[in-house]
């Protein structure tokens, strides 16, 4: 059998398994399941209808209005949607993504088999069948079906092998054009599991020098400083995309390292413990990985250590290789290290794919040059260390017992495998186990909650093409309503505004930008973790600052102007309040402040110079009526008047907050800080019971007189003309006096801006919001966005292509 053919029936039995047990599961569009869960269906949904925009020229990749309050989109893009499958995009309809996300899943789970068939065959120069079942096993090994949530990471998962290719034929062969464009192509299809495979590399090239009968010092040297010029040529090759990313990077503490943990020596948990945790349906936490990808891999991996086939010199350096690969699970600075030097608080082991393929590549080895002969010996083996290690930790499931039972079943089909028949009778069960093993991770890794997303996608988009052409001036929106709204109020669905082409408040991403996220923070909108800002309700007076007009809510919003377009599960309401995006004000010094309604205090102040609060503290009584319960007796003010409360919070506290039938969870994840208190009566009764008693909090009335006051003094300055396109805003205006002109766009070095054709002078407001001083006369700014590191990106991926071009002339 060639090669080709190899490569093709592993790929198509790796896509009929898993397109079958997609049936089976009623994933849409067969049924109403789907694999669409977690960041997928809070993040990359939208992200899918963003990049259709883009594709469309709706969007831009540089800079857009529609993340957040305005932001960078490179690091985004290459993050989330550079893989090359992604442009399948353009087929599908936004209605359609949860289909879209589904066939994007079998064709990278595909792609992994493919490459891995090809790793196998040309590295063992074998067209045996037995490559066809274990690159099957790789693509549908634990990893790849329990992080489908997290589909850009499966472009790691394909690329590997590739890679690994590469590094064989510059060991054996000394040629390293291979692996100079798969490391490019890697980090290009996602930078994340490529860095993760750049190092993985590293130990591979280390493995297969070892391996080499004639290795010596001085080869091994020459060897290694080509590995790393390939190596450092694939990185430059991908620069055109990473570099810009590493700019974006910049814009907030997630693009820090964490490099005091690599001196933190210890051990998770016992190494042992991948034996004990790779059994079907297992799932990887902390100290406990799971690599599991079949009983065929775990008896060759065993027999690759112990059968007298191989030598002792090569057993013990496989020995000693898998046992490193081990380490990297358990051993905090390998764990740290191929975590890309950052702290991992979620989806553990986001590397584990490259142990998968360490255990199927050794075991290829075994079945490609052994008998098989002893496979039942070595079933024994592998069987008994693992019911004592778990006897060792009680830990007995049924789990347990159908590995057990299927390990014999194999090793015995395997010792007879020269009849006919068993051949049929193994691939029968090979196809039975390797499908239970996925149907028992799609089973636990999916939901129903997608039904209705095409339905909303529809309607949504109806309801906010009804708002454009029902307002086709500058503002922003705030949503209190997204699809799959969690309890109450709370969600983390926040890029809704990248999905639907609009200008929202928040934004929900790994490419946040700090400075944004600590603006929001003051002004009541809380930080929440590394990524994003709490904006559940709507906070008038902040909305009103941020340039807020509509706001589309489930809750009736007292003072706000109910639209006769609304329609569908929300309502639609106009913000009276809000300011321009871009208006002239004399500025003032802001007072610094430790709570949110004194610093919108101070800040309203500051923009208008008006000496007035539109916060009046609300006086209150508490009381605490039980364990842990804290109950507060409000008298609130009568008049123009909305009410809102805030406790600082305390860690971990996770409280759930009542005010009459209005309940929210509070100082948890995704919770609130600042809450609206919507009542219009005159005493109120809050309640809320967490894990630690409360005592003071901080309850404030929204003064709307003053609030208009000050709104209308700077809707009065607003500029003659403001045009904003994505990376680029042109400021218009007539001034009659020496003033600044604010414009409502965050801070970020990408931004070139000129006044009068000249370069301007700046200071930001709040730490966010440019503000330019302008003179009397007639003032034009422009400000035009540039990607850092652009013009630097093109000159390295220019000189890497000139490396791949003389490495390719000198046959390196």
């Amino acid at each position: 059998m060639k090669k080709t053919h190899i490569t093709l029936l592993s790929g198509c039995l790796t896509f009929l398994i898993l397109a079958f047990l997609f049936y089976f599961e009623r994933f849409i569009p067969a049924g109403t399941n789907s694999c669409v869960i977690h960041d997928a269906k809070l993040q990359y949904l939208d992200f899918f209808s963003y990049f259709k925009d883009l594709l469309t020229h709706h969007n831009n990749i540089s800079y857009s209005f529609s993340k957040g309050l305005g932001g960078p989109m490179i690091g985004v893009f290459s993050y989330y949607l550079s893989s090359p499958l992604n442009l399948l995009v353009v087929f599908f309809k936004k209605s359609q993504l949860v289909s879209f996300y589904h066939l994007l899943v079998l064709l990278k789970v595909t792609l992994a088999s493919i490459t891995a068939s090809i790793l196998l065959t040309h590295y063992y120069k074998s067209t045996r069948k037995i490559i066809i079942p274990l690159s099957t096993c790789y693509a549908l090994g634990q990893y790849s079906i329990a992080q489908a949530s997290n589909i850009l990471w499966l472009d790691g998962v394909y690329m590997l092998p590739l890679m690994l290719l590469g590094v064989a034929y510059l060991v054996n062969d000394k040629k390293g054009i291979f692996l100079c464009i798969s490391t490019g192509c890697s980090i290009l299809f996602n930078w994340y599991t490529g860095g993760i495979n750049c190092l993985f590399s590293i130990m591979f090239f280390l493995y297969l020098s070892l391996l080499k009968e004639d290795i010596h010092l001085k080869k091994f040297f020459y060897s290694l400083i080509h590995f790393g010029l390939c190596l450092f040529t694939g990185v430059l090759l991908s620069s055109i995309l990473f570099l810009p990313t590493i700019g974006a990077m910049t814009n907030s503490t997630r693009g820090s390292l964490e490099l005091n943990r690599l001196f933190h020596l210890t051990l998770y948990n016992n190494p042992l413990e991948t034996i004990t945790a790779s059994l079907p349906g297992e799932r990887s936490v902390l100290g406990h990985a799971t690599l599991y990808c079949g009983t065929l891999p775990a008896i060759g991996c065993v027999g690759a250590l112990l059968s007298g086939t191989f030598s002792k010199r090569k057993r013990m350096i496989t020995f000693i290789f898998l046992f490193t690969v081990n380490l990297l699970f358990y051993f905090h600075p390998l764990y740290f290290i191929f975590s890309l030097l950052k702290y991992v608080s979620s989806y553990w082991y986001r590397y584990s794919y490259v142990a998968i393929l360490s255990v199927v590549f050794i075991s290829a080895d075994y079945y490609l040059h052994d008998n098989y002969k002893k496979s039942i010996h070595y079933a024994f083996i592998y069987t008994f260390i693992l019911f004592i290690l778990s006897t060792i930790s009680r830990s007995y499931t049924s789990s347990l017992y159908i590995f057990i039972i299927s390990i014999f079943i194999t090793a015995i089909l395997l010792r007879f495998l020269t009849h006919k028949k068993t051949i049929i009778c193994l691939s029968i069960f090979f196809l039975i186990e390797t499908s239970y093993g996925v149907y028992l991770q799609l089973d636990y890794h999916s939901t129903h909650d997608l039904a209705s997303f095409p339905a909303y996608q529809i309607n949504y988009e109806k309801q906010w093409d009804k708002l454009s052409r029902y307002d086709k001036s500058l503002y922003r929106i705030n949503q209190n309503y997204c699809f799959n709204l969690q309890y109450n109020t709370i969600r983390a669905k926040y890029n809704e505004g990248l999905a639907f082409h609009l200008m929202p408040v928040a934004t929900y991403t790994s490419s946040p930008d700090d400075n944004t996220r600590e603006f929001l923070d003051h002004i009541g909108y809380r930080l929440n973790g590394e990524n994003l800002n709490v904006v559940n309700e709507s906070i008038l007076a902040s909305d009103s600052l941020l340039g807020v007009k509509y706001i589309s809510s489930t809750r009736e919003l007292a003072y706000y102007k109910k639209l006769p377009i609304s329609s569908g599960a929300f309502t639609l309401y106009e913000n009276p309040y809000a300011l321009p995006l871009s208006y002239c004000y004399k500025p003032h010094a802001l007072k610094k402040a430790d709570q949110p309604f004194d610093y919108l205090n101070n800040l309203y102040q500051s923009l208008t110079g008006i000496k007035k609060n539109i916060y009046e503290p609300i006086s209150y009584t508490y009381r605490q009526s039980a364990y842990k319960k804290s109950e507060y007796d409000l008298t609130l003010p009568q008049g123009h008047y909305l009410y809102y409360g805030h406790f600082p919070i305390i860690k971990r506290y996770r409280g759930l907050l009542q005010i009459e039938n209005y309940k929210t969870r509070y100082g948890g994840w995704l919770s609130p800080s600042l809450f609206p208190i919507p009542v219009q009566k005159k005493n109120v009764h809050i309640t809320i019971t967490g894990r630690k008693k409360l005592h003071k909090g901080q309850f404030y009335a929204l003064n709307l007189d003053v609030l208009k006051e000050m709104t209308d003094y700077l809707k009065n300055n607003k500029v003659s003309s403001l045009s904003l396109k994505n990376g680029e805003v042109l400021v218009k205006h007539n001034n009659t006096q020496d003033e600044n002109i604010l414009i409502s766009i965050p801070y970020d070095q990408g931004w070139d801006i000129t006044l009068n054709n000249k370069k301007a002078s700046y200071t930001k407001l709040g730490d966010c919001f440019y503000s330019i001083p302008v003179k009397k006369g007639h003032n034009v700014i422009r400000m035009t966005y540039h990607v850092k590191y652009a013009k630097l990106s093109i000159i390295t991926t220019i000189i890497g292509l000139i490396i791949l071009y003389l490495m390719y002339k000198k046959s390196l």
